[in-house]
């Protein structure tokens, strides 16, 4: 009798313990196949995002003060120095259409726009403007440089741009093996603005590098723009900001990084491509000098074009696009 309760007991101790070991719930695995797609996701999305460079070619013509006996003398006797200098800008372009021989990105208009002309004027000793000319730029050039997936490089032109949005499209040539390359997802239907606090995620090529980063979203003083708490550096502008459906590995184009919350303060800087600069820093330095701004980031402040901005934009273009040859596939244009 002893012993068939001892065996009971055992049998019901044994079945209680099974009882109680947890099994992973539904909601457990679900979260986890989620989380599984969205990192599938980002190694799609990632062939999407590509490094651009624009260069600008200047000549610079430097002028001194005339003199008080020759208040109107000519510019060409007051010419001190001619130079060449190139003033490079890096940032991030999406790649939104491809065909077999070219491809059409979406990225930031402040990447490509450099001034045809710029005049600096002397100042008198009291510090005012006069109509002295002191410094004339001219640029004689302009390139667009695509970094492609295969390591290839192709040269790309604006095709179509809004500057107060600081939206632009680029055609550039298709790279020599375009199966490393893949055009983003592109819906251009109309959707909620992002809520407070809403998770987003921001991939670019800030200092040149292929960086993920995730941030929230938040108001900014601008009607067309939000914050996101993320960093950014050079190099991230044309970033694509992407947002996940709630509970879903879907995502959308919520927007495109395009600039930074920072600090100016104007320095002298010595001629940056002077060789061997370092060796400055122990003996004085009397070369040419320039003064540049520094900027200052404050970390953690991006701003952002939001995703419907930038849908209008493309919409309106499409028309002028499909003269160019990117007839844009219907799907991106359905609600």
């Amino acid at each position: 009798m002893k012993t068939r309760e001892i065996i009971l007991f055992i049998f019901l101790a044994l079945m209680s313990i099974m009882g109680c070991s947890q099994k992973p719930s539904v909601f457990e695995r679900t979260g986890d196949d989620i989380e599984n797609k969205r990192l599938k996701s980002f190694e799609e999305i990632q062939r999407s995002i590509l490094k651009v460079i624009c260069s600008a070619y200047y000549e610079n013509f430097y002028y001194s003060m005339p003199p008080p006996s020759n208040p109107k003398a000519e510019l060409k006797e007051l010419l001190l120095q001619k130079q060449m200098t190139t003033n490079s800008v890096s940032g991030t372009a999406l790649v939104i259409f491809q065909s077999t021989t070219k491809e059409l990105l979406l990225s930031c208009h402040h990447i490509f726009d450099f001034e045809d002309t710029v005049r600096v004027y002397h100042r008198d000793s009291l510090g005012n403007k006069t109509d002295h000319l002191q410094i004339m730029s001219i640029k004689y050039d302009q390139r667009i440089f695509v970094s492609h997936k295969d390591a290839t490089r192709s040269l790309g032109r604006v095709l179509a741009f809004d500057k107060i949005n600081d939206i632009a499209l680029i055609e550039t040539k298709a790279p020599n093996n375009p199966l490393l390359e893949l055009p983003f997802k592109l819906s251009l239907r109309r959707r909620p603005e992002l809520r407070f606090g809403q998770e987003v995620f921001m991939i670019g090529y800030p200092k040149g590098f292929l960086y993920i980063a995730k941030g929230l979203s938040s108001p900014s003083p601008y009607r067309n723009r939000y914050l996101i708490s993320a960093p950014f550096n050079r190099g991230f502008s044309g970033g694509l900001v992407l947002a996940f459906e709630p509970n879903s590995a879907d995502y959308f184009l919520a927007g495109m990084a395009n600039a930074m919350a920072y600090d100016g303060q104007m320095v002298l800087t010595p001629d940056e491509k002077t060789p061997e600069l370092e060796h400055y820093r122990e003996i004085p330095y009397t070369d040419q000098i320039y003064t540049k701004e520094l900027k200052m980031i404050n970390y953690g402040l991006t701003f952002a074009i939001k995703g419907n901005v930038i849908a209008g934009f493309i919409k309106a273009e499409q028309e002028r696009l499909k003269m160019q040859g990117f007839s844009l596939p219907e799907s991106w244009f359905r609600d």
